[in-house]
Protein backbone atom coordinates (compact mmCIF):
# COMPACT_ATOMS: atom_id res chain seq x y z
CA UNK A 1 0.00 0.00 0.00
CA UNK A 2 1.06 3.61 -0.58
CA UNK A 3 1.60 6.16 2.18
CA UNK A 4 -1.73 7.80 0.82
CA UNK A 5 -4.19 4.87 1.10
CA UNK A 6 -2.87 4.16 4.87
CA UNK A 7 -3.29 8.39 5.86
CA UNK A 8 -6.94 8.84 4.41
CA UNK A 9 -8.53 6.20 6.95
CA UNK A 10 -6.03 8.17 10.12
CA UNK A 11 -7.64 11.37 8.60
CA UNK A 12 -11.15 10.05 8.42
CA UNK A 13 -10.59 8.12 12.17
CA UNK A 14 -8.94 11.45 14.01
CA UNK A 15 -11.84 13.55 12.95
CA UNK A 16 -14.25 11.74 14.72
CA UNK A 17 -12.64 12.43 17.64
CA UNK A 18 -12.70 16.09 17.80
CA UNK A 19 -14.44 17.82 20.79
CA UNK A 20 -17.35 19.89 20.02
CA UNK A 21 -16.27 23.73 21.22
CA UNK A 22 -19.24 26.02 22.37
CA UNK A 23 -19.64 29.77 21.57
CA UNK A 24 -17.30 31.89 23.09
CA UNK A 25 -18.64 35.28 23.90
CA UNK A 26 -16.06 38.25 22.95
CA UNK A 27 -14.08 39.77 25.43
CA UNK A 28 -15.71 42.40 25.40
CA UNK A 29 -19.21 40.93 26.37
CA UNK A 30 -17.42 39.28 29.39
CA UNK A 31 -15.96 42.13 30.76
CA UNK A 32 -19.10 43.73 30.69
CA UNK A 33 -21.10 41.37 32.52
CA UNK A 34 -18.27 42.23 35.58
CA UNK A 35 -19.35 44.10 38.26
CA UNK A 36 -17.52 45.24 41.70
CA UNK A 37 -20.48 44.82 44.49
CA UNK A 38 -18.22 44.90 47.48
CA UNK A 39 -15.69 48.62 46.95
CA UNK A 40 -14.65 48.50 50.05
CA UNK A 41 -11.21 47.60 49.65
CA UNK A 42 -10.84 51.48 48.18
CA UNK A 43 -11.43 53.12 51.17
CA UNK A 44 -8.19 51.56 52.93
CA UNK A 45 -6.01 54.17 54.37
CA UNK A 46 -2.69 53.55 52.15
CA UNK A 47 0.67 52.80 54.21
CA UNK A 48 4.49 53.24 52.85
CA UNK A 49 3.99 49.54 52.16
CA UNK A 50 0.93 49.82 49.87
CA UNK A 51 2.25 53.03 48.56
CA UNK A 52 5.16 51.43 46.87
CA UNK A 53 3.35 48.37 45.88
CA UNK A 54 0.76 50.34 44.33
CA UNK A 55 3.84 53.26 42.39
CA UNK A 56 5.80 50.08 41.48
CA UNK A 57 2.62 48.71 39.71
CA UNK A 58 1.83 51.80 37.69
CA UNK A 59 5.30 53.37 37.25
CA UNK A 60 8.74 52.81 36.95
CA UNK A 61 10.38 52.02 40.39
CA UNK A 62 9.24 54.46 43.39
CA UNK A 63 10.46 57.67 43.67
CA UNK A 64 10.29 58.82 47.43
CA UNK A 65 8.13 62.17 46.64
CA UNK A 66 5.68 60.07 44.69
CA UNK A 67 5.53 57.61 47.59
CA UNK A 68 5.21 60.21 50.48
CA UNK A 69 2.27 61.93 48.47
CA UNK A 70 -0.34 58.34 48.68
CA UNK A 71 0.68 57.73 52.38
CA UNK A 72 -2.31 58.60 54.67
CA UNK A 73 -4.64 58.62 51.70
CA UNK A 74 -7.42 55.99 51.20
CA UNK A 75 -6.83 53.43 47.92
CA UNK A 76 -9.34 55.70 45.69
CA UNK A 77 -7.81 59.06 46.35
CA UNK A 78 -4.44 57.15 45.24
CA UNK A 79 -6.16 56.53 42.02
CA UNK A 80 -7.54 59.67 41.06
CA UNK A 81 -4.11 61.18 41.92
CA UNK A 82 -2.17 59.12 39.54
CA UNK A 83 -5.12 59.37 36.87
CA UNK A 84 -4.92 62.98 37.24
CA UNK A 85 -1.26 62.71 36.58
CA UNK A 86 -2.02 61.41 33.48
CA UNK A 87 -4.53 63.62 32.08
CA UNK A 88 -2.14 66.65 33.20
CA UNK A 89 0.32 68.70 31.47
CA UNK A 90 2.69 68.28 34.53
CA UNK A 91 3.87 65.09 32.54
CA UNK A 92 8.05 65.79 31.70
CA UNK A 93 8.58 65.38 27.72
CA UNK A 94 11.30 65.68 25.53
CA UNK A 95 13.09 63.63 22.90
CA UNK A 96 14.51 60.66 23.61
CA UNK A 97 18.23 60.52 23.40
CA UNK A 98 19.76 59.38 19.95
Amino acid sequence: MDKLSLCIPLILILAGCQQATKSVSSAAEAFSSVQLEDQSHLSVVMDASDAIHLERRVGVGSPKYRVDRLIGRTRAEAIEMILGDLASDSRISGELPA
